[in-house]
């Protein structure tokens, strides 16, 4: 029976024998708790850090941390404030400082030109 497990699911031998002895040892088929590190924030924390990164988009790591370790005993490295705000999806971003000249102004009038012509795209479909 292994054996057909093994053949239909491309997994080991060992794999499927560990899962079936598994509910006799431990009484459930989960993994067991891991041994390592734990999470230097709490739930609650991270909600905290990724809706402060929200509100002021303009903050940085540093800011952030210093900003949440006011007035708290456990303090917070700018590394994992950074690694937070990067796990909910929000990077460092900054507006292009570079001078549009008349070539890009020409590309991008001729880019939009092509999408309405071609896709159908009109500016009253974005509303």
């Amino acid at each position: 029976m292994r054996t057909v497990w093994t053949q239909s699911t491309h997994v080991s031998v060992s794999t499927v024998s560990f899962t079936i002895k598994r509910p006799s040892e431990t009484g459930a088929n989960c993994d067991r708790k891991r041994s390592g590190r734990p999470k230097a924030t709490t739930e609650s924390v991270d909600k905290f850090l990724r809706v402060n990164g929200l509100h002021g988009r303009q903050l940085t790591g540093q800011q952030l941390q210093a900003q949440f370790n006011n007035g708290r005993r456990k303090k917070v490295s700018v590394s994992t404030v950074q690694r937070r705000l990067r796990a909910a999806g929000l990077t460092g971003q900054y507006a292009d400082t570079q001078v549009l000249t008349c070539s890009h102004i020409h590309t991008q009038t001729h880019c939009f030109r092509f999408t309405t012509h071609h896709v159908g795209f009109t500016m009253g479909s974005l509303l």
